[in-house]
């Protein structure tokens, strides 16, 4: 099973160890329900660039605060980023390994397509 489907193993190490520089582990007693909103706080700020790229969708690009697309495109995939950082570290803080993440994205994946009837669409890492 690849364990490096989320966050390359390297970037994962790496993302650790930036975490521990910001937040040392022996003063900096983060909570779950910290890395929780830090990881929300970023979902945030991604949703906010996709409701500005609906504004585009529905032709109200002229809207207040609307960058042009090209810009919002590009914030897009920071933002994305951002979240799959944060996600990574809320799993590691939760001490949840990569391997049993993917798991569960296989058993949840596999789940909802066999409950929609589509046997065919199974995942097999």
């Amino acid at each position: 099973m690849n364990e490096e489907i989320i966050i390359p193993a390297e970037l994962r190490e790496l993302n650790r160890e930036r975490c521990n520089r910001w937040h040392d582990p022996m003063t900096d007693d983060w909570s779950l329900g910290d890395w929780g909103n830090a990881f929300g706080g970023e979902a945030g700020e991604l949703q906010n660039v996709v409701k500005k790229l609906r504004r585009h969708e529905a032709g109200a690009s002229l809207a207040y605060n609307t960058p042009e697309l090209n810009v919002l495109l590009d914030s897009f995939v920071e933002e994305v980023a951002d979240v799959l950082l944060y996600l990574d570290l809320l799993c590691w803080k939760a001490g949840v390994h990569q391997a049993q993440l993917v798991r569960a994205l296989r058993a949840k994946f596999n789940l909802v397509s066999q409950a929609q009837g589509w046997d065919d669409l199974q995942w097999e890492p």
